[in-house]
């Protein structure tokens, strides 16, 4: 067992030279080469008997990701010293996932615009008329959209207006 600052995390025989996998909170990822190693319900797991002073591959198995998980990056490659515990951290998303059509003052959006979320995190970039696809949805959820010099919107969506389906698509317009 790890004791680290998300809590307390449960794993096989820890070697020397360990790694504490970190996905966000998303629990049940599993990951890749790895015999029966999952996230714990915190979004945690152990990665026994690392390499140490070597490159160690730690890979999601994007395979097997529950449908409402999306993750830009699945490997990250660690180099351990001897006896550590090195922490690797993914950036899933989980929510849902949407293709959405969005107009402003009856128009497309313009093509490449930037879909930026609260974090301030450029979340999309604006397609074809005005396509923007989305993932990591809740129940609402707002953007920023930008282009040109100061030209921007604002895109507040509700999954009950769009439909549902295993992408939810719909058409919407930015304020």
């Amino acid at each position: 067992m790890i004791l680290h600052e998300g809590g307390l995390t449960l794993g096989k025989n820890i070697g020397d030279t360990s790694m504490l996998v970190s996905t966000n909170g998303a629990a049940n990822v599993p990951l890749f080469n790895q015999r029966n190693v999952v996230t714990d319900k915190k979004g945690y797991a152990i990665v026994s008997f690392a390499r140490p002073y070597q490159e160690n591959s730690i890979e999601i198995d994007v395979d097997k990701l529950d449908d409402n998980i999306e993750i830009a990056k699945s490997v990250k490659k660690v180099v351990p010293t001897d006896g550590a515990i090195s922490k690797v951290s993914f950036d899933l998303k989980k929510g849902v996932k949407a293709l959405i059509n969005v107009k402003y003052q009856g128009k497309w959006l313009p093509f490449g615009s930037s879909v930026i979320d609260e974090n301030d995190d450029q979340a999309s970039i604006v397609g074809d008329e005005g396509k923007i696809y989305l993932s990591g949805l809740q129940e609402k959820q707002s953007y920023q959209i930008q282009w040109g010099r100061d030209k921007s919107c604002r895109l507040n969506i509700e999954l009950n207006n769009l439909n549902e389906g295993r992408i939810y698509y719909g058409q919407a317009d930015c304020i």
